[in-house]
């Protein structure tokens, strides 16, 4: 990890203004342990997303809906889940009464580990509710995905101006990524949560990239405000949104990933 912070203190002399966390990020990543995708799920695993200073959005304007670039701050310490909701924890959640849904969409043992898809906002925080969190706001989850160097996606360099992040390298559709990082035919369905290394965000949660659209809380704002902010929490008559890659945003999803104040006990369920 030692390139990593040789790189971070680069960029922070050669862009003044450039925003760092108050903590060691790579140790977040150490805590977040190896991915055993043989193990029983843990529908509350989780890694930490450190308060700290962070970049939202992007000055490049061309088919974007997210500008202007500006500054955010997150005041506490947070810890999201590693996964998205899948089948097997969102159906526990139907079984005990506290979520909705068709028993048939999420019972086939073969695809337990798949996200849950189709859900509504009301559900997905509803599930959050149940596992004791609630959903990420937008700027948390972009935080989450891109972290303190701003990247564009999980493999790429630090941006030398991170309010002009630029594309270094993907080479398919984001909703076409697949287990070995290459295209998959257009439609084709998500992976197992945490099956793509590729798309493991800086702090160690899996799937920032795509494998479904995550819903956030609060409204659809466009366009940004310029100037910093401080734990957003976008609110008004614009539509419910969702997050499906570090700097993409939209107006519908499928699924959930919970974010908790304190380090959540273990939740095992069957699969």
């Amino acid at each position: 990890m030692r390139w990593w912070l040789i790189v971070a203190a680069a960029v922070g002399v050669y862009l003044s203004g450039c925003p760092s966390t108050n903590e060691r990020p790579d140790a977040f990543m150490r805590d977040a342990g190896p991915l055993d995708l043989e193990a029983s799920m843990n529908c509350r695993a989780v890694a930490m997303l450190p308060r700290g200073s962070y970049w939202m959005g992007s000055d490049e304007r061309a088919g974007s809906a997210m500008w202007p670039a500006h500054q955010i701050t997150l005041t506490r310490n947070a810890w999201v889940g590693r996964f998205e909701s899948t089948n097997a924890c969102y159906a526990a959640c139907v079984d005990e009464g506290r979520c909705n849904g068709s028993a048939y969409q999420f019972r086939d043992p073969a695809r337990s580990r798949f996200p849950a898809l189709a859900l509504e906002r009301p559900e997905a925080e509803a599930y959050c509710a149940w596992l004791g969190g609630r959903l990420l706001t937008e700027a948390e989850w972009e935080a989450m995905a891109r972290g303190p160097e701003a990247l564009y996606w999980p493999w790429c360099l630090a941006p030398a101006d991170p309010r002009r992040p630029t594309d270094c390298g993907m080479e398919c559709e984001m909703s076409n990524w697949n287990l070995h990082g290459s295209c998959m035919p257009t439609g084709s369905e998500p992976s197992p949560v945490g099956a793509n290394p590729g798309a493991r965000g800086p702090f160690g949660h899996e799937d920032v990239i795509a494998n479904a659209s995550e819903w956030v809380l609060g409204t659809f704002l466009f366009p940004y405000p310029s100037e910093p902010q401080v734990d957003p929490l976008p609110t008004g008559d614009g539509p419910q949104i969702s997050r499906f890659a570090p700097i993409q945003r939209a107006s519908s999803g499928d699924t959930a990933r919970c974010l908790f104040t304190s380090p959540p006990e273990p939740l095992y369920v069957e699969e």
